[in-house]
Formats: structure tokens, sequence, C-alpha cells
């Protein structure tokens, strides 16, 4: 299984502090060594050391899938050159709701959005080269982090409707599982990093839900 536990900082919610798809990982500038080598063994990316929105909560705010990065309009100069100078594909959607990663969730073949996003649907359709779909899970609007997706399945909070976990099983054209990470946290990718090549969770999930993550991933 590629798959391992791991906190940053000594936080477990791993998946609010770092970004990825199949190609780049972006994580806080203060990891450390051991931290980037765990998450480029587990996830077979590079990895890159920023901030973004003058933090270092790059999952809350960034999200992508292996054609780019989206983000909205709140880098600041200095962010944007340097991501610049690393040749990193972030395209900037001007909205006044910064939390991407929240509200959005991607694989190579489609997305899903919050509804509070609709205006924004086509920009974001034509960042990732997929259709989107507003949508919300388990009643929340939050379905960037209700659910972690790759090219081989996800992971979805247990709380979403048979009918819209089919939906999901569809629109992403892979298989799934609901669960939850962290010891009980239905908030998956906050939890959980991930791509195609592996996961990374974090330190408090339990043999079971990794189980059960391991399963829905395909990994």
């Amino acid at each position: 299984m590629n798959i391992n536990k791991l906190s940053l900082q000594n936080n477990p919610y791993i998946g609010l502090f770092c970004s990825t798809n199949d190609k780049i990982t972006l994580v806080p500038s203060l990891s450390t060594a051991k931290e980037i080598n765990i998450i480029r063994d587990m996830l077979g990316t590079e990895v890159i050391k920023t901030r973004v929105c003058g933090t270092y909560l790059i999952g809350v705010f960034v999200r992508g899938n292996s054609k780019n990065f989206v983000i909205g309009d709140a880098l600041s100069e200095d962010e944007k050159q340097k991501l610049k100078d690393l040749g990193l594909k972030l395209v900037e959607i001007p909205s006044n709701l910064n939390a991407f990663g929240n509200l959005i969730a991607c694989n190579d073949k489609a997305a899903i959005i919050a509804p509070e996003l609709k205006d924004k649907k086509k920009q974001i359709e034509k960042a990732l080269d997929v259709k989107a779909k507003e949508m919300i899970i388990a009643g929340l609007n939050i379905v960037g982090s209700c659910l972690t997706v790759t090219n081989k399945g996800f992971v979805v909070n247990p709380n979403i409707s048979e009918k819209d976990f089919k939906g999901l099983e569809k629109l992403f054209g892979v298989k799934g599982i609901v669960s939850t990470a962290n010891y009980g946290d239905r908030f998956v990718s906050h939890s959980v990093l991930a791509n195609s090549n592996g996961a990374v969770v974090g330190t408090l999930t339990t043999s079971p839900e990794i189980i059960h993550i391991t399963e829905g991933l395909n990994l």
C-alpha cells in the first residue's frame, strides 16, 4: 500500500496545508526535510514549498488536477512572482470566495463546485479542462472539504446520500468509498492528501480508516 501517516508541524490535518495533483505537491515553506521526503515518496511528485494568500493553509485556497491548479485572486505580488519563478501553473479566478480548496473537488475527468461558485463555473472548467457540476454533499456546500478524489478513486463524507454517491462515481469515472479519517473526521480532504500514485493521511487516522481509504483510492 502506497500510503503513510504524517503530521505537518505536529498538525494531523495535512490536507489543510497542502495541495497536490499527479505531478506537483504544494507544501508550506516551514515543512521539514523529513515531512517533504514522506510526501515525495508517497505521492511521487515534485514538492514545492510556498505560502498562499499570506498563510500556510494552501489546501484551503488551492485545488487542482493534472492540467492546472486554481485559486482565487488573493495572492500577493510576491507570492505570484515566486510561483511564476518556480514555473507553477496556477490560474487565478477573481472571486470574493477565496477558499477554492474547500469549494472545489476535481480529477482529470470532472469537477464539482459549490453552488456559490456558479458564476465562476466556465472559468473553472476552462482552467481545469473539465466539465464542472454544481453540487452539495451531505447538505454542505464545502464539497472540496467533503471529498478527496483522484484519477483512480475517491473517499467521501459518510453522510452523503446514495444518489449523490452514485452521481460522483458516474461524474468522475471512478469507484469510491465512504469513510472518515483522523479518528472520525468527516471532512476527509482535511485529513487525506492523495493523487493517483499514493496518499498521506493524518497521524490520528485509524487502521480501519486506512483500509477504507486505501480501498476507495484504489491504492
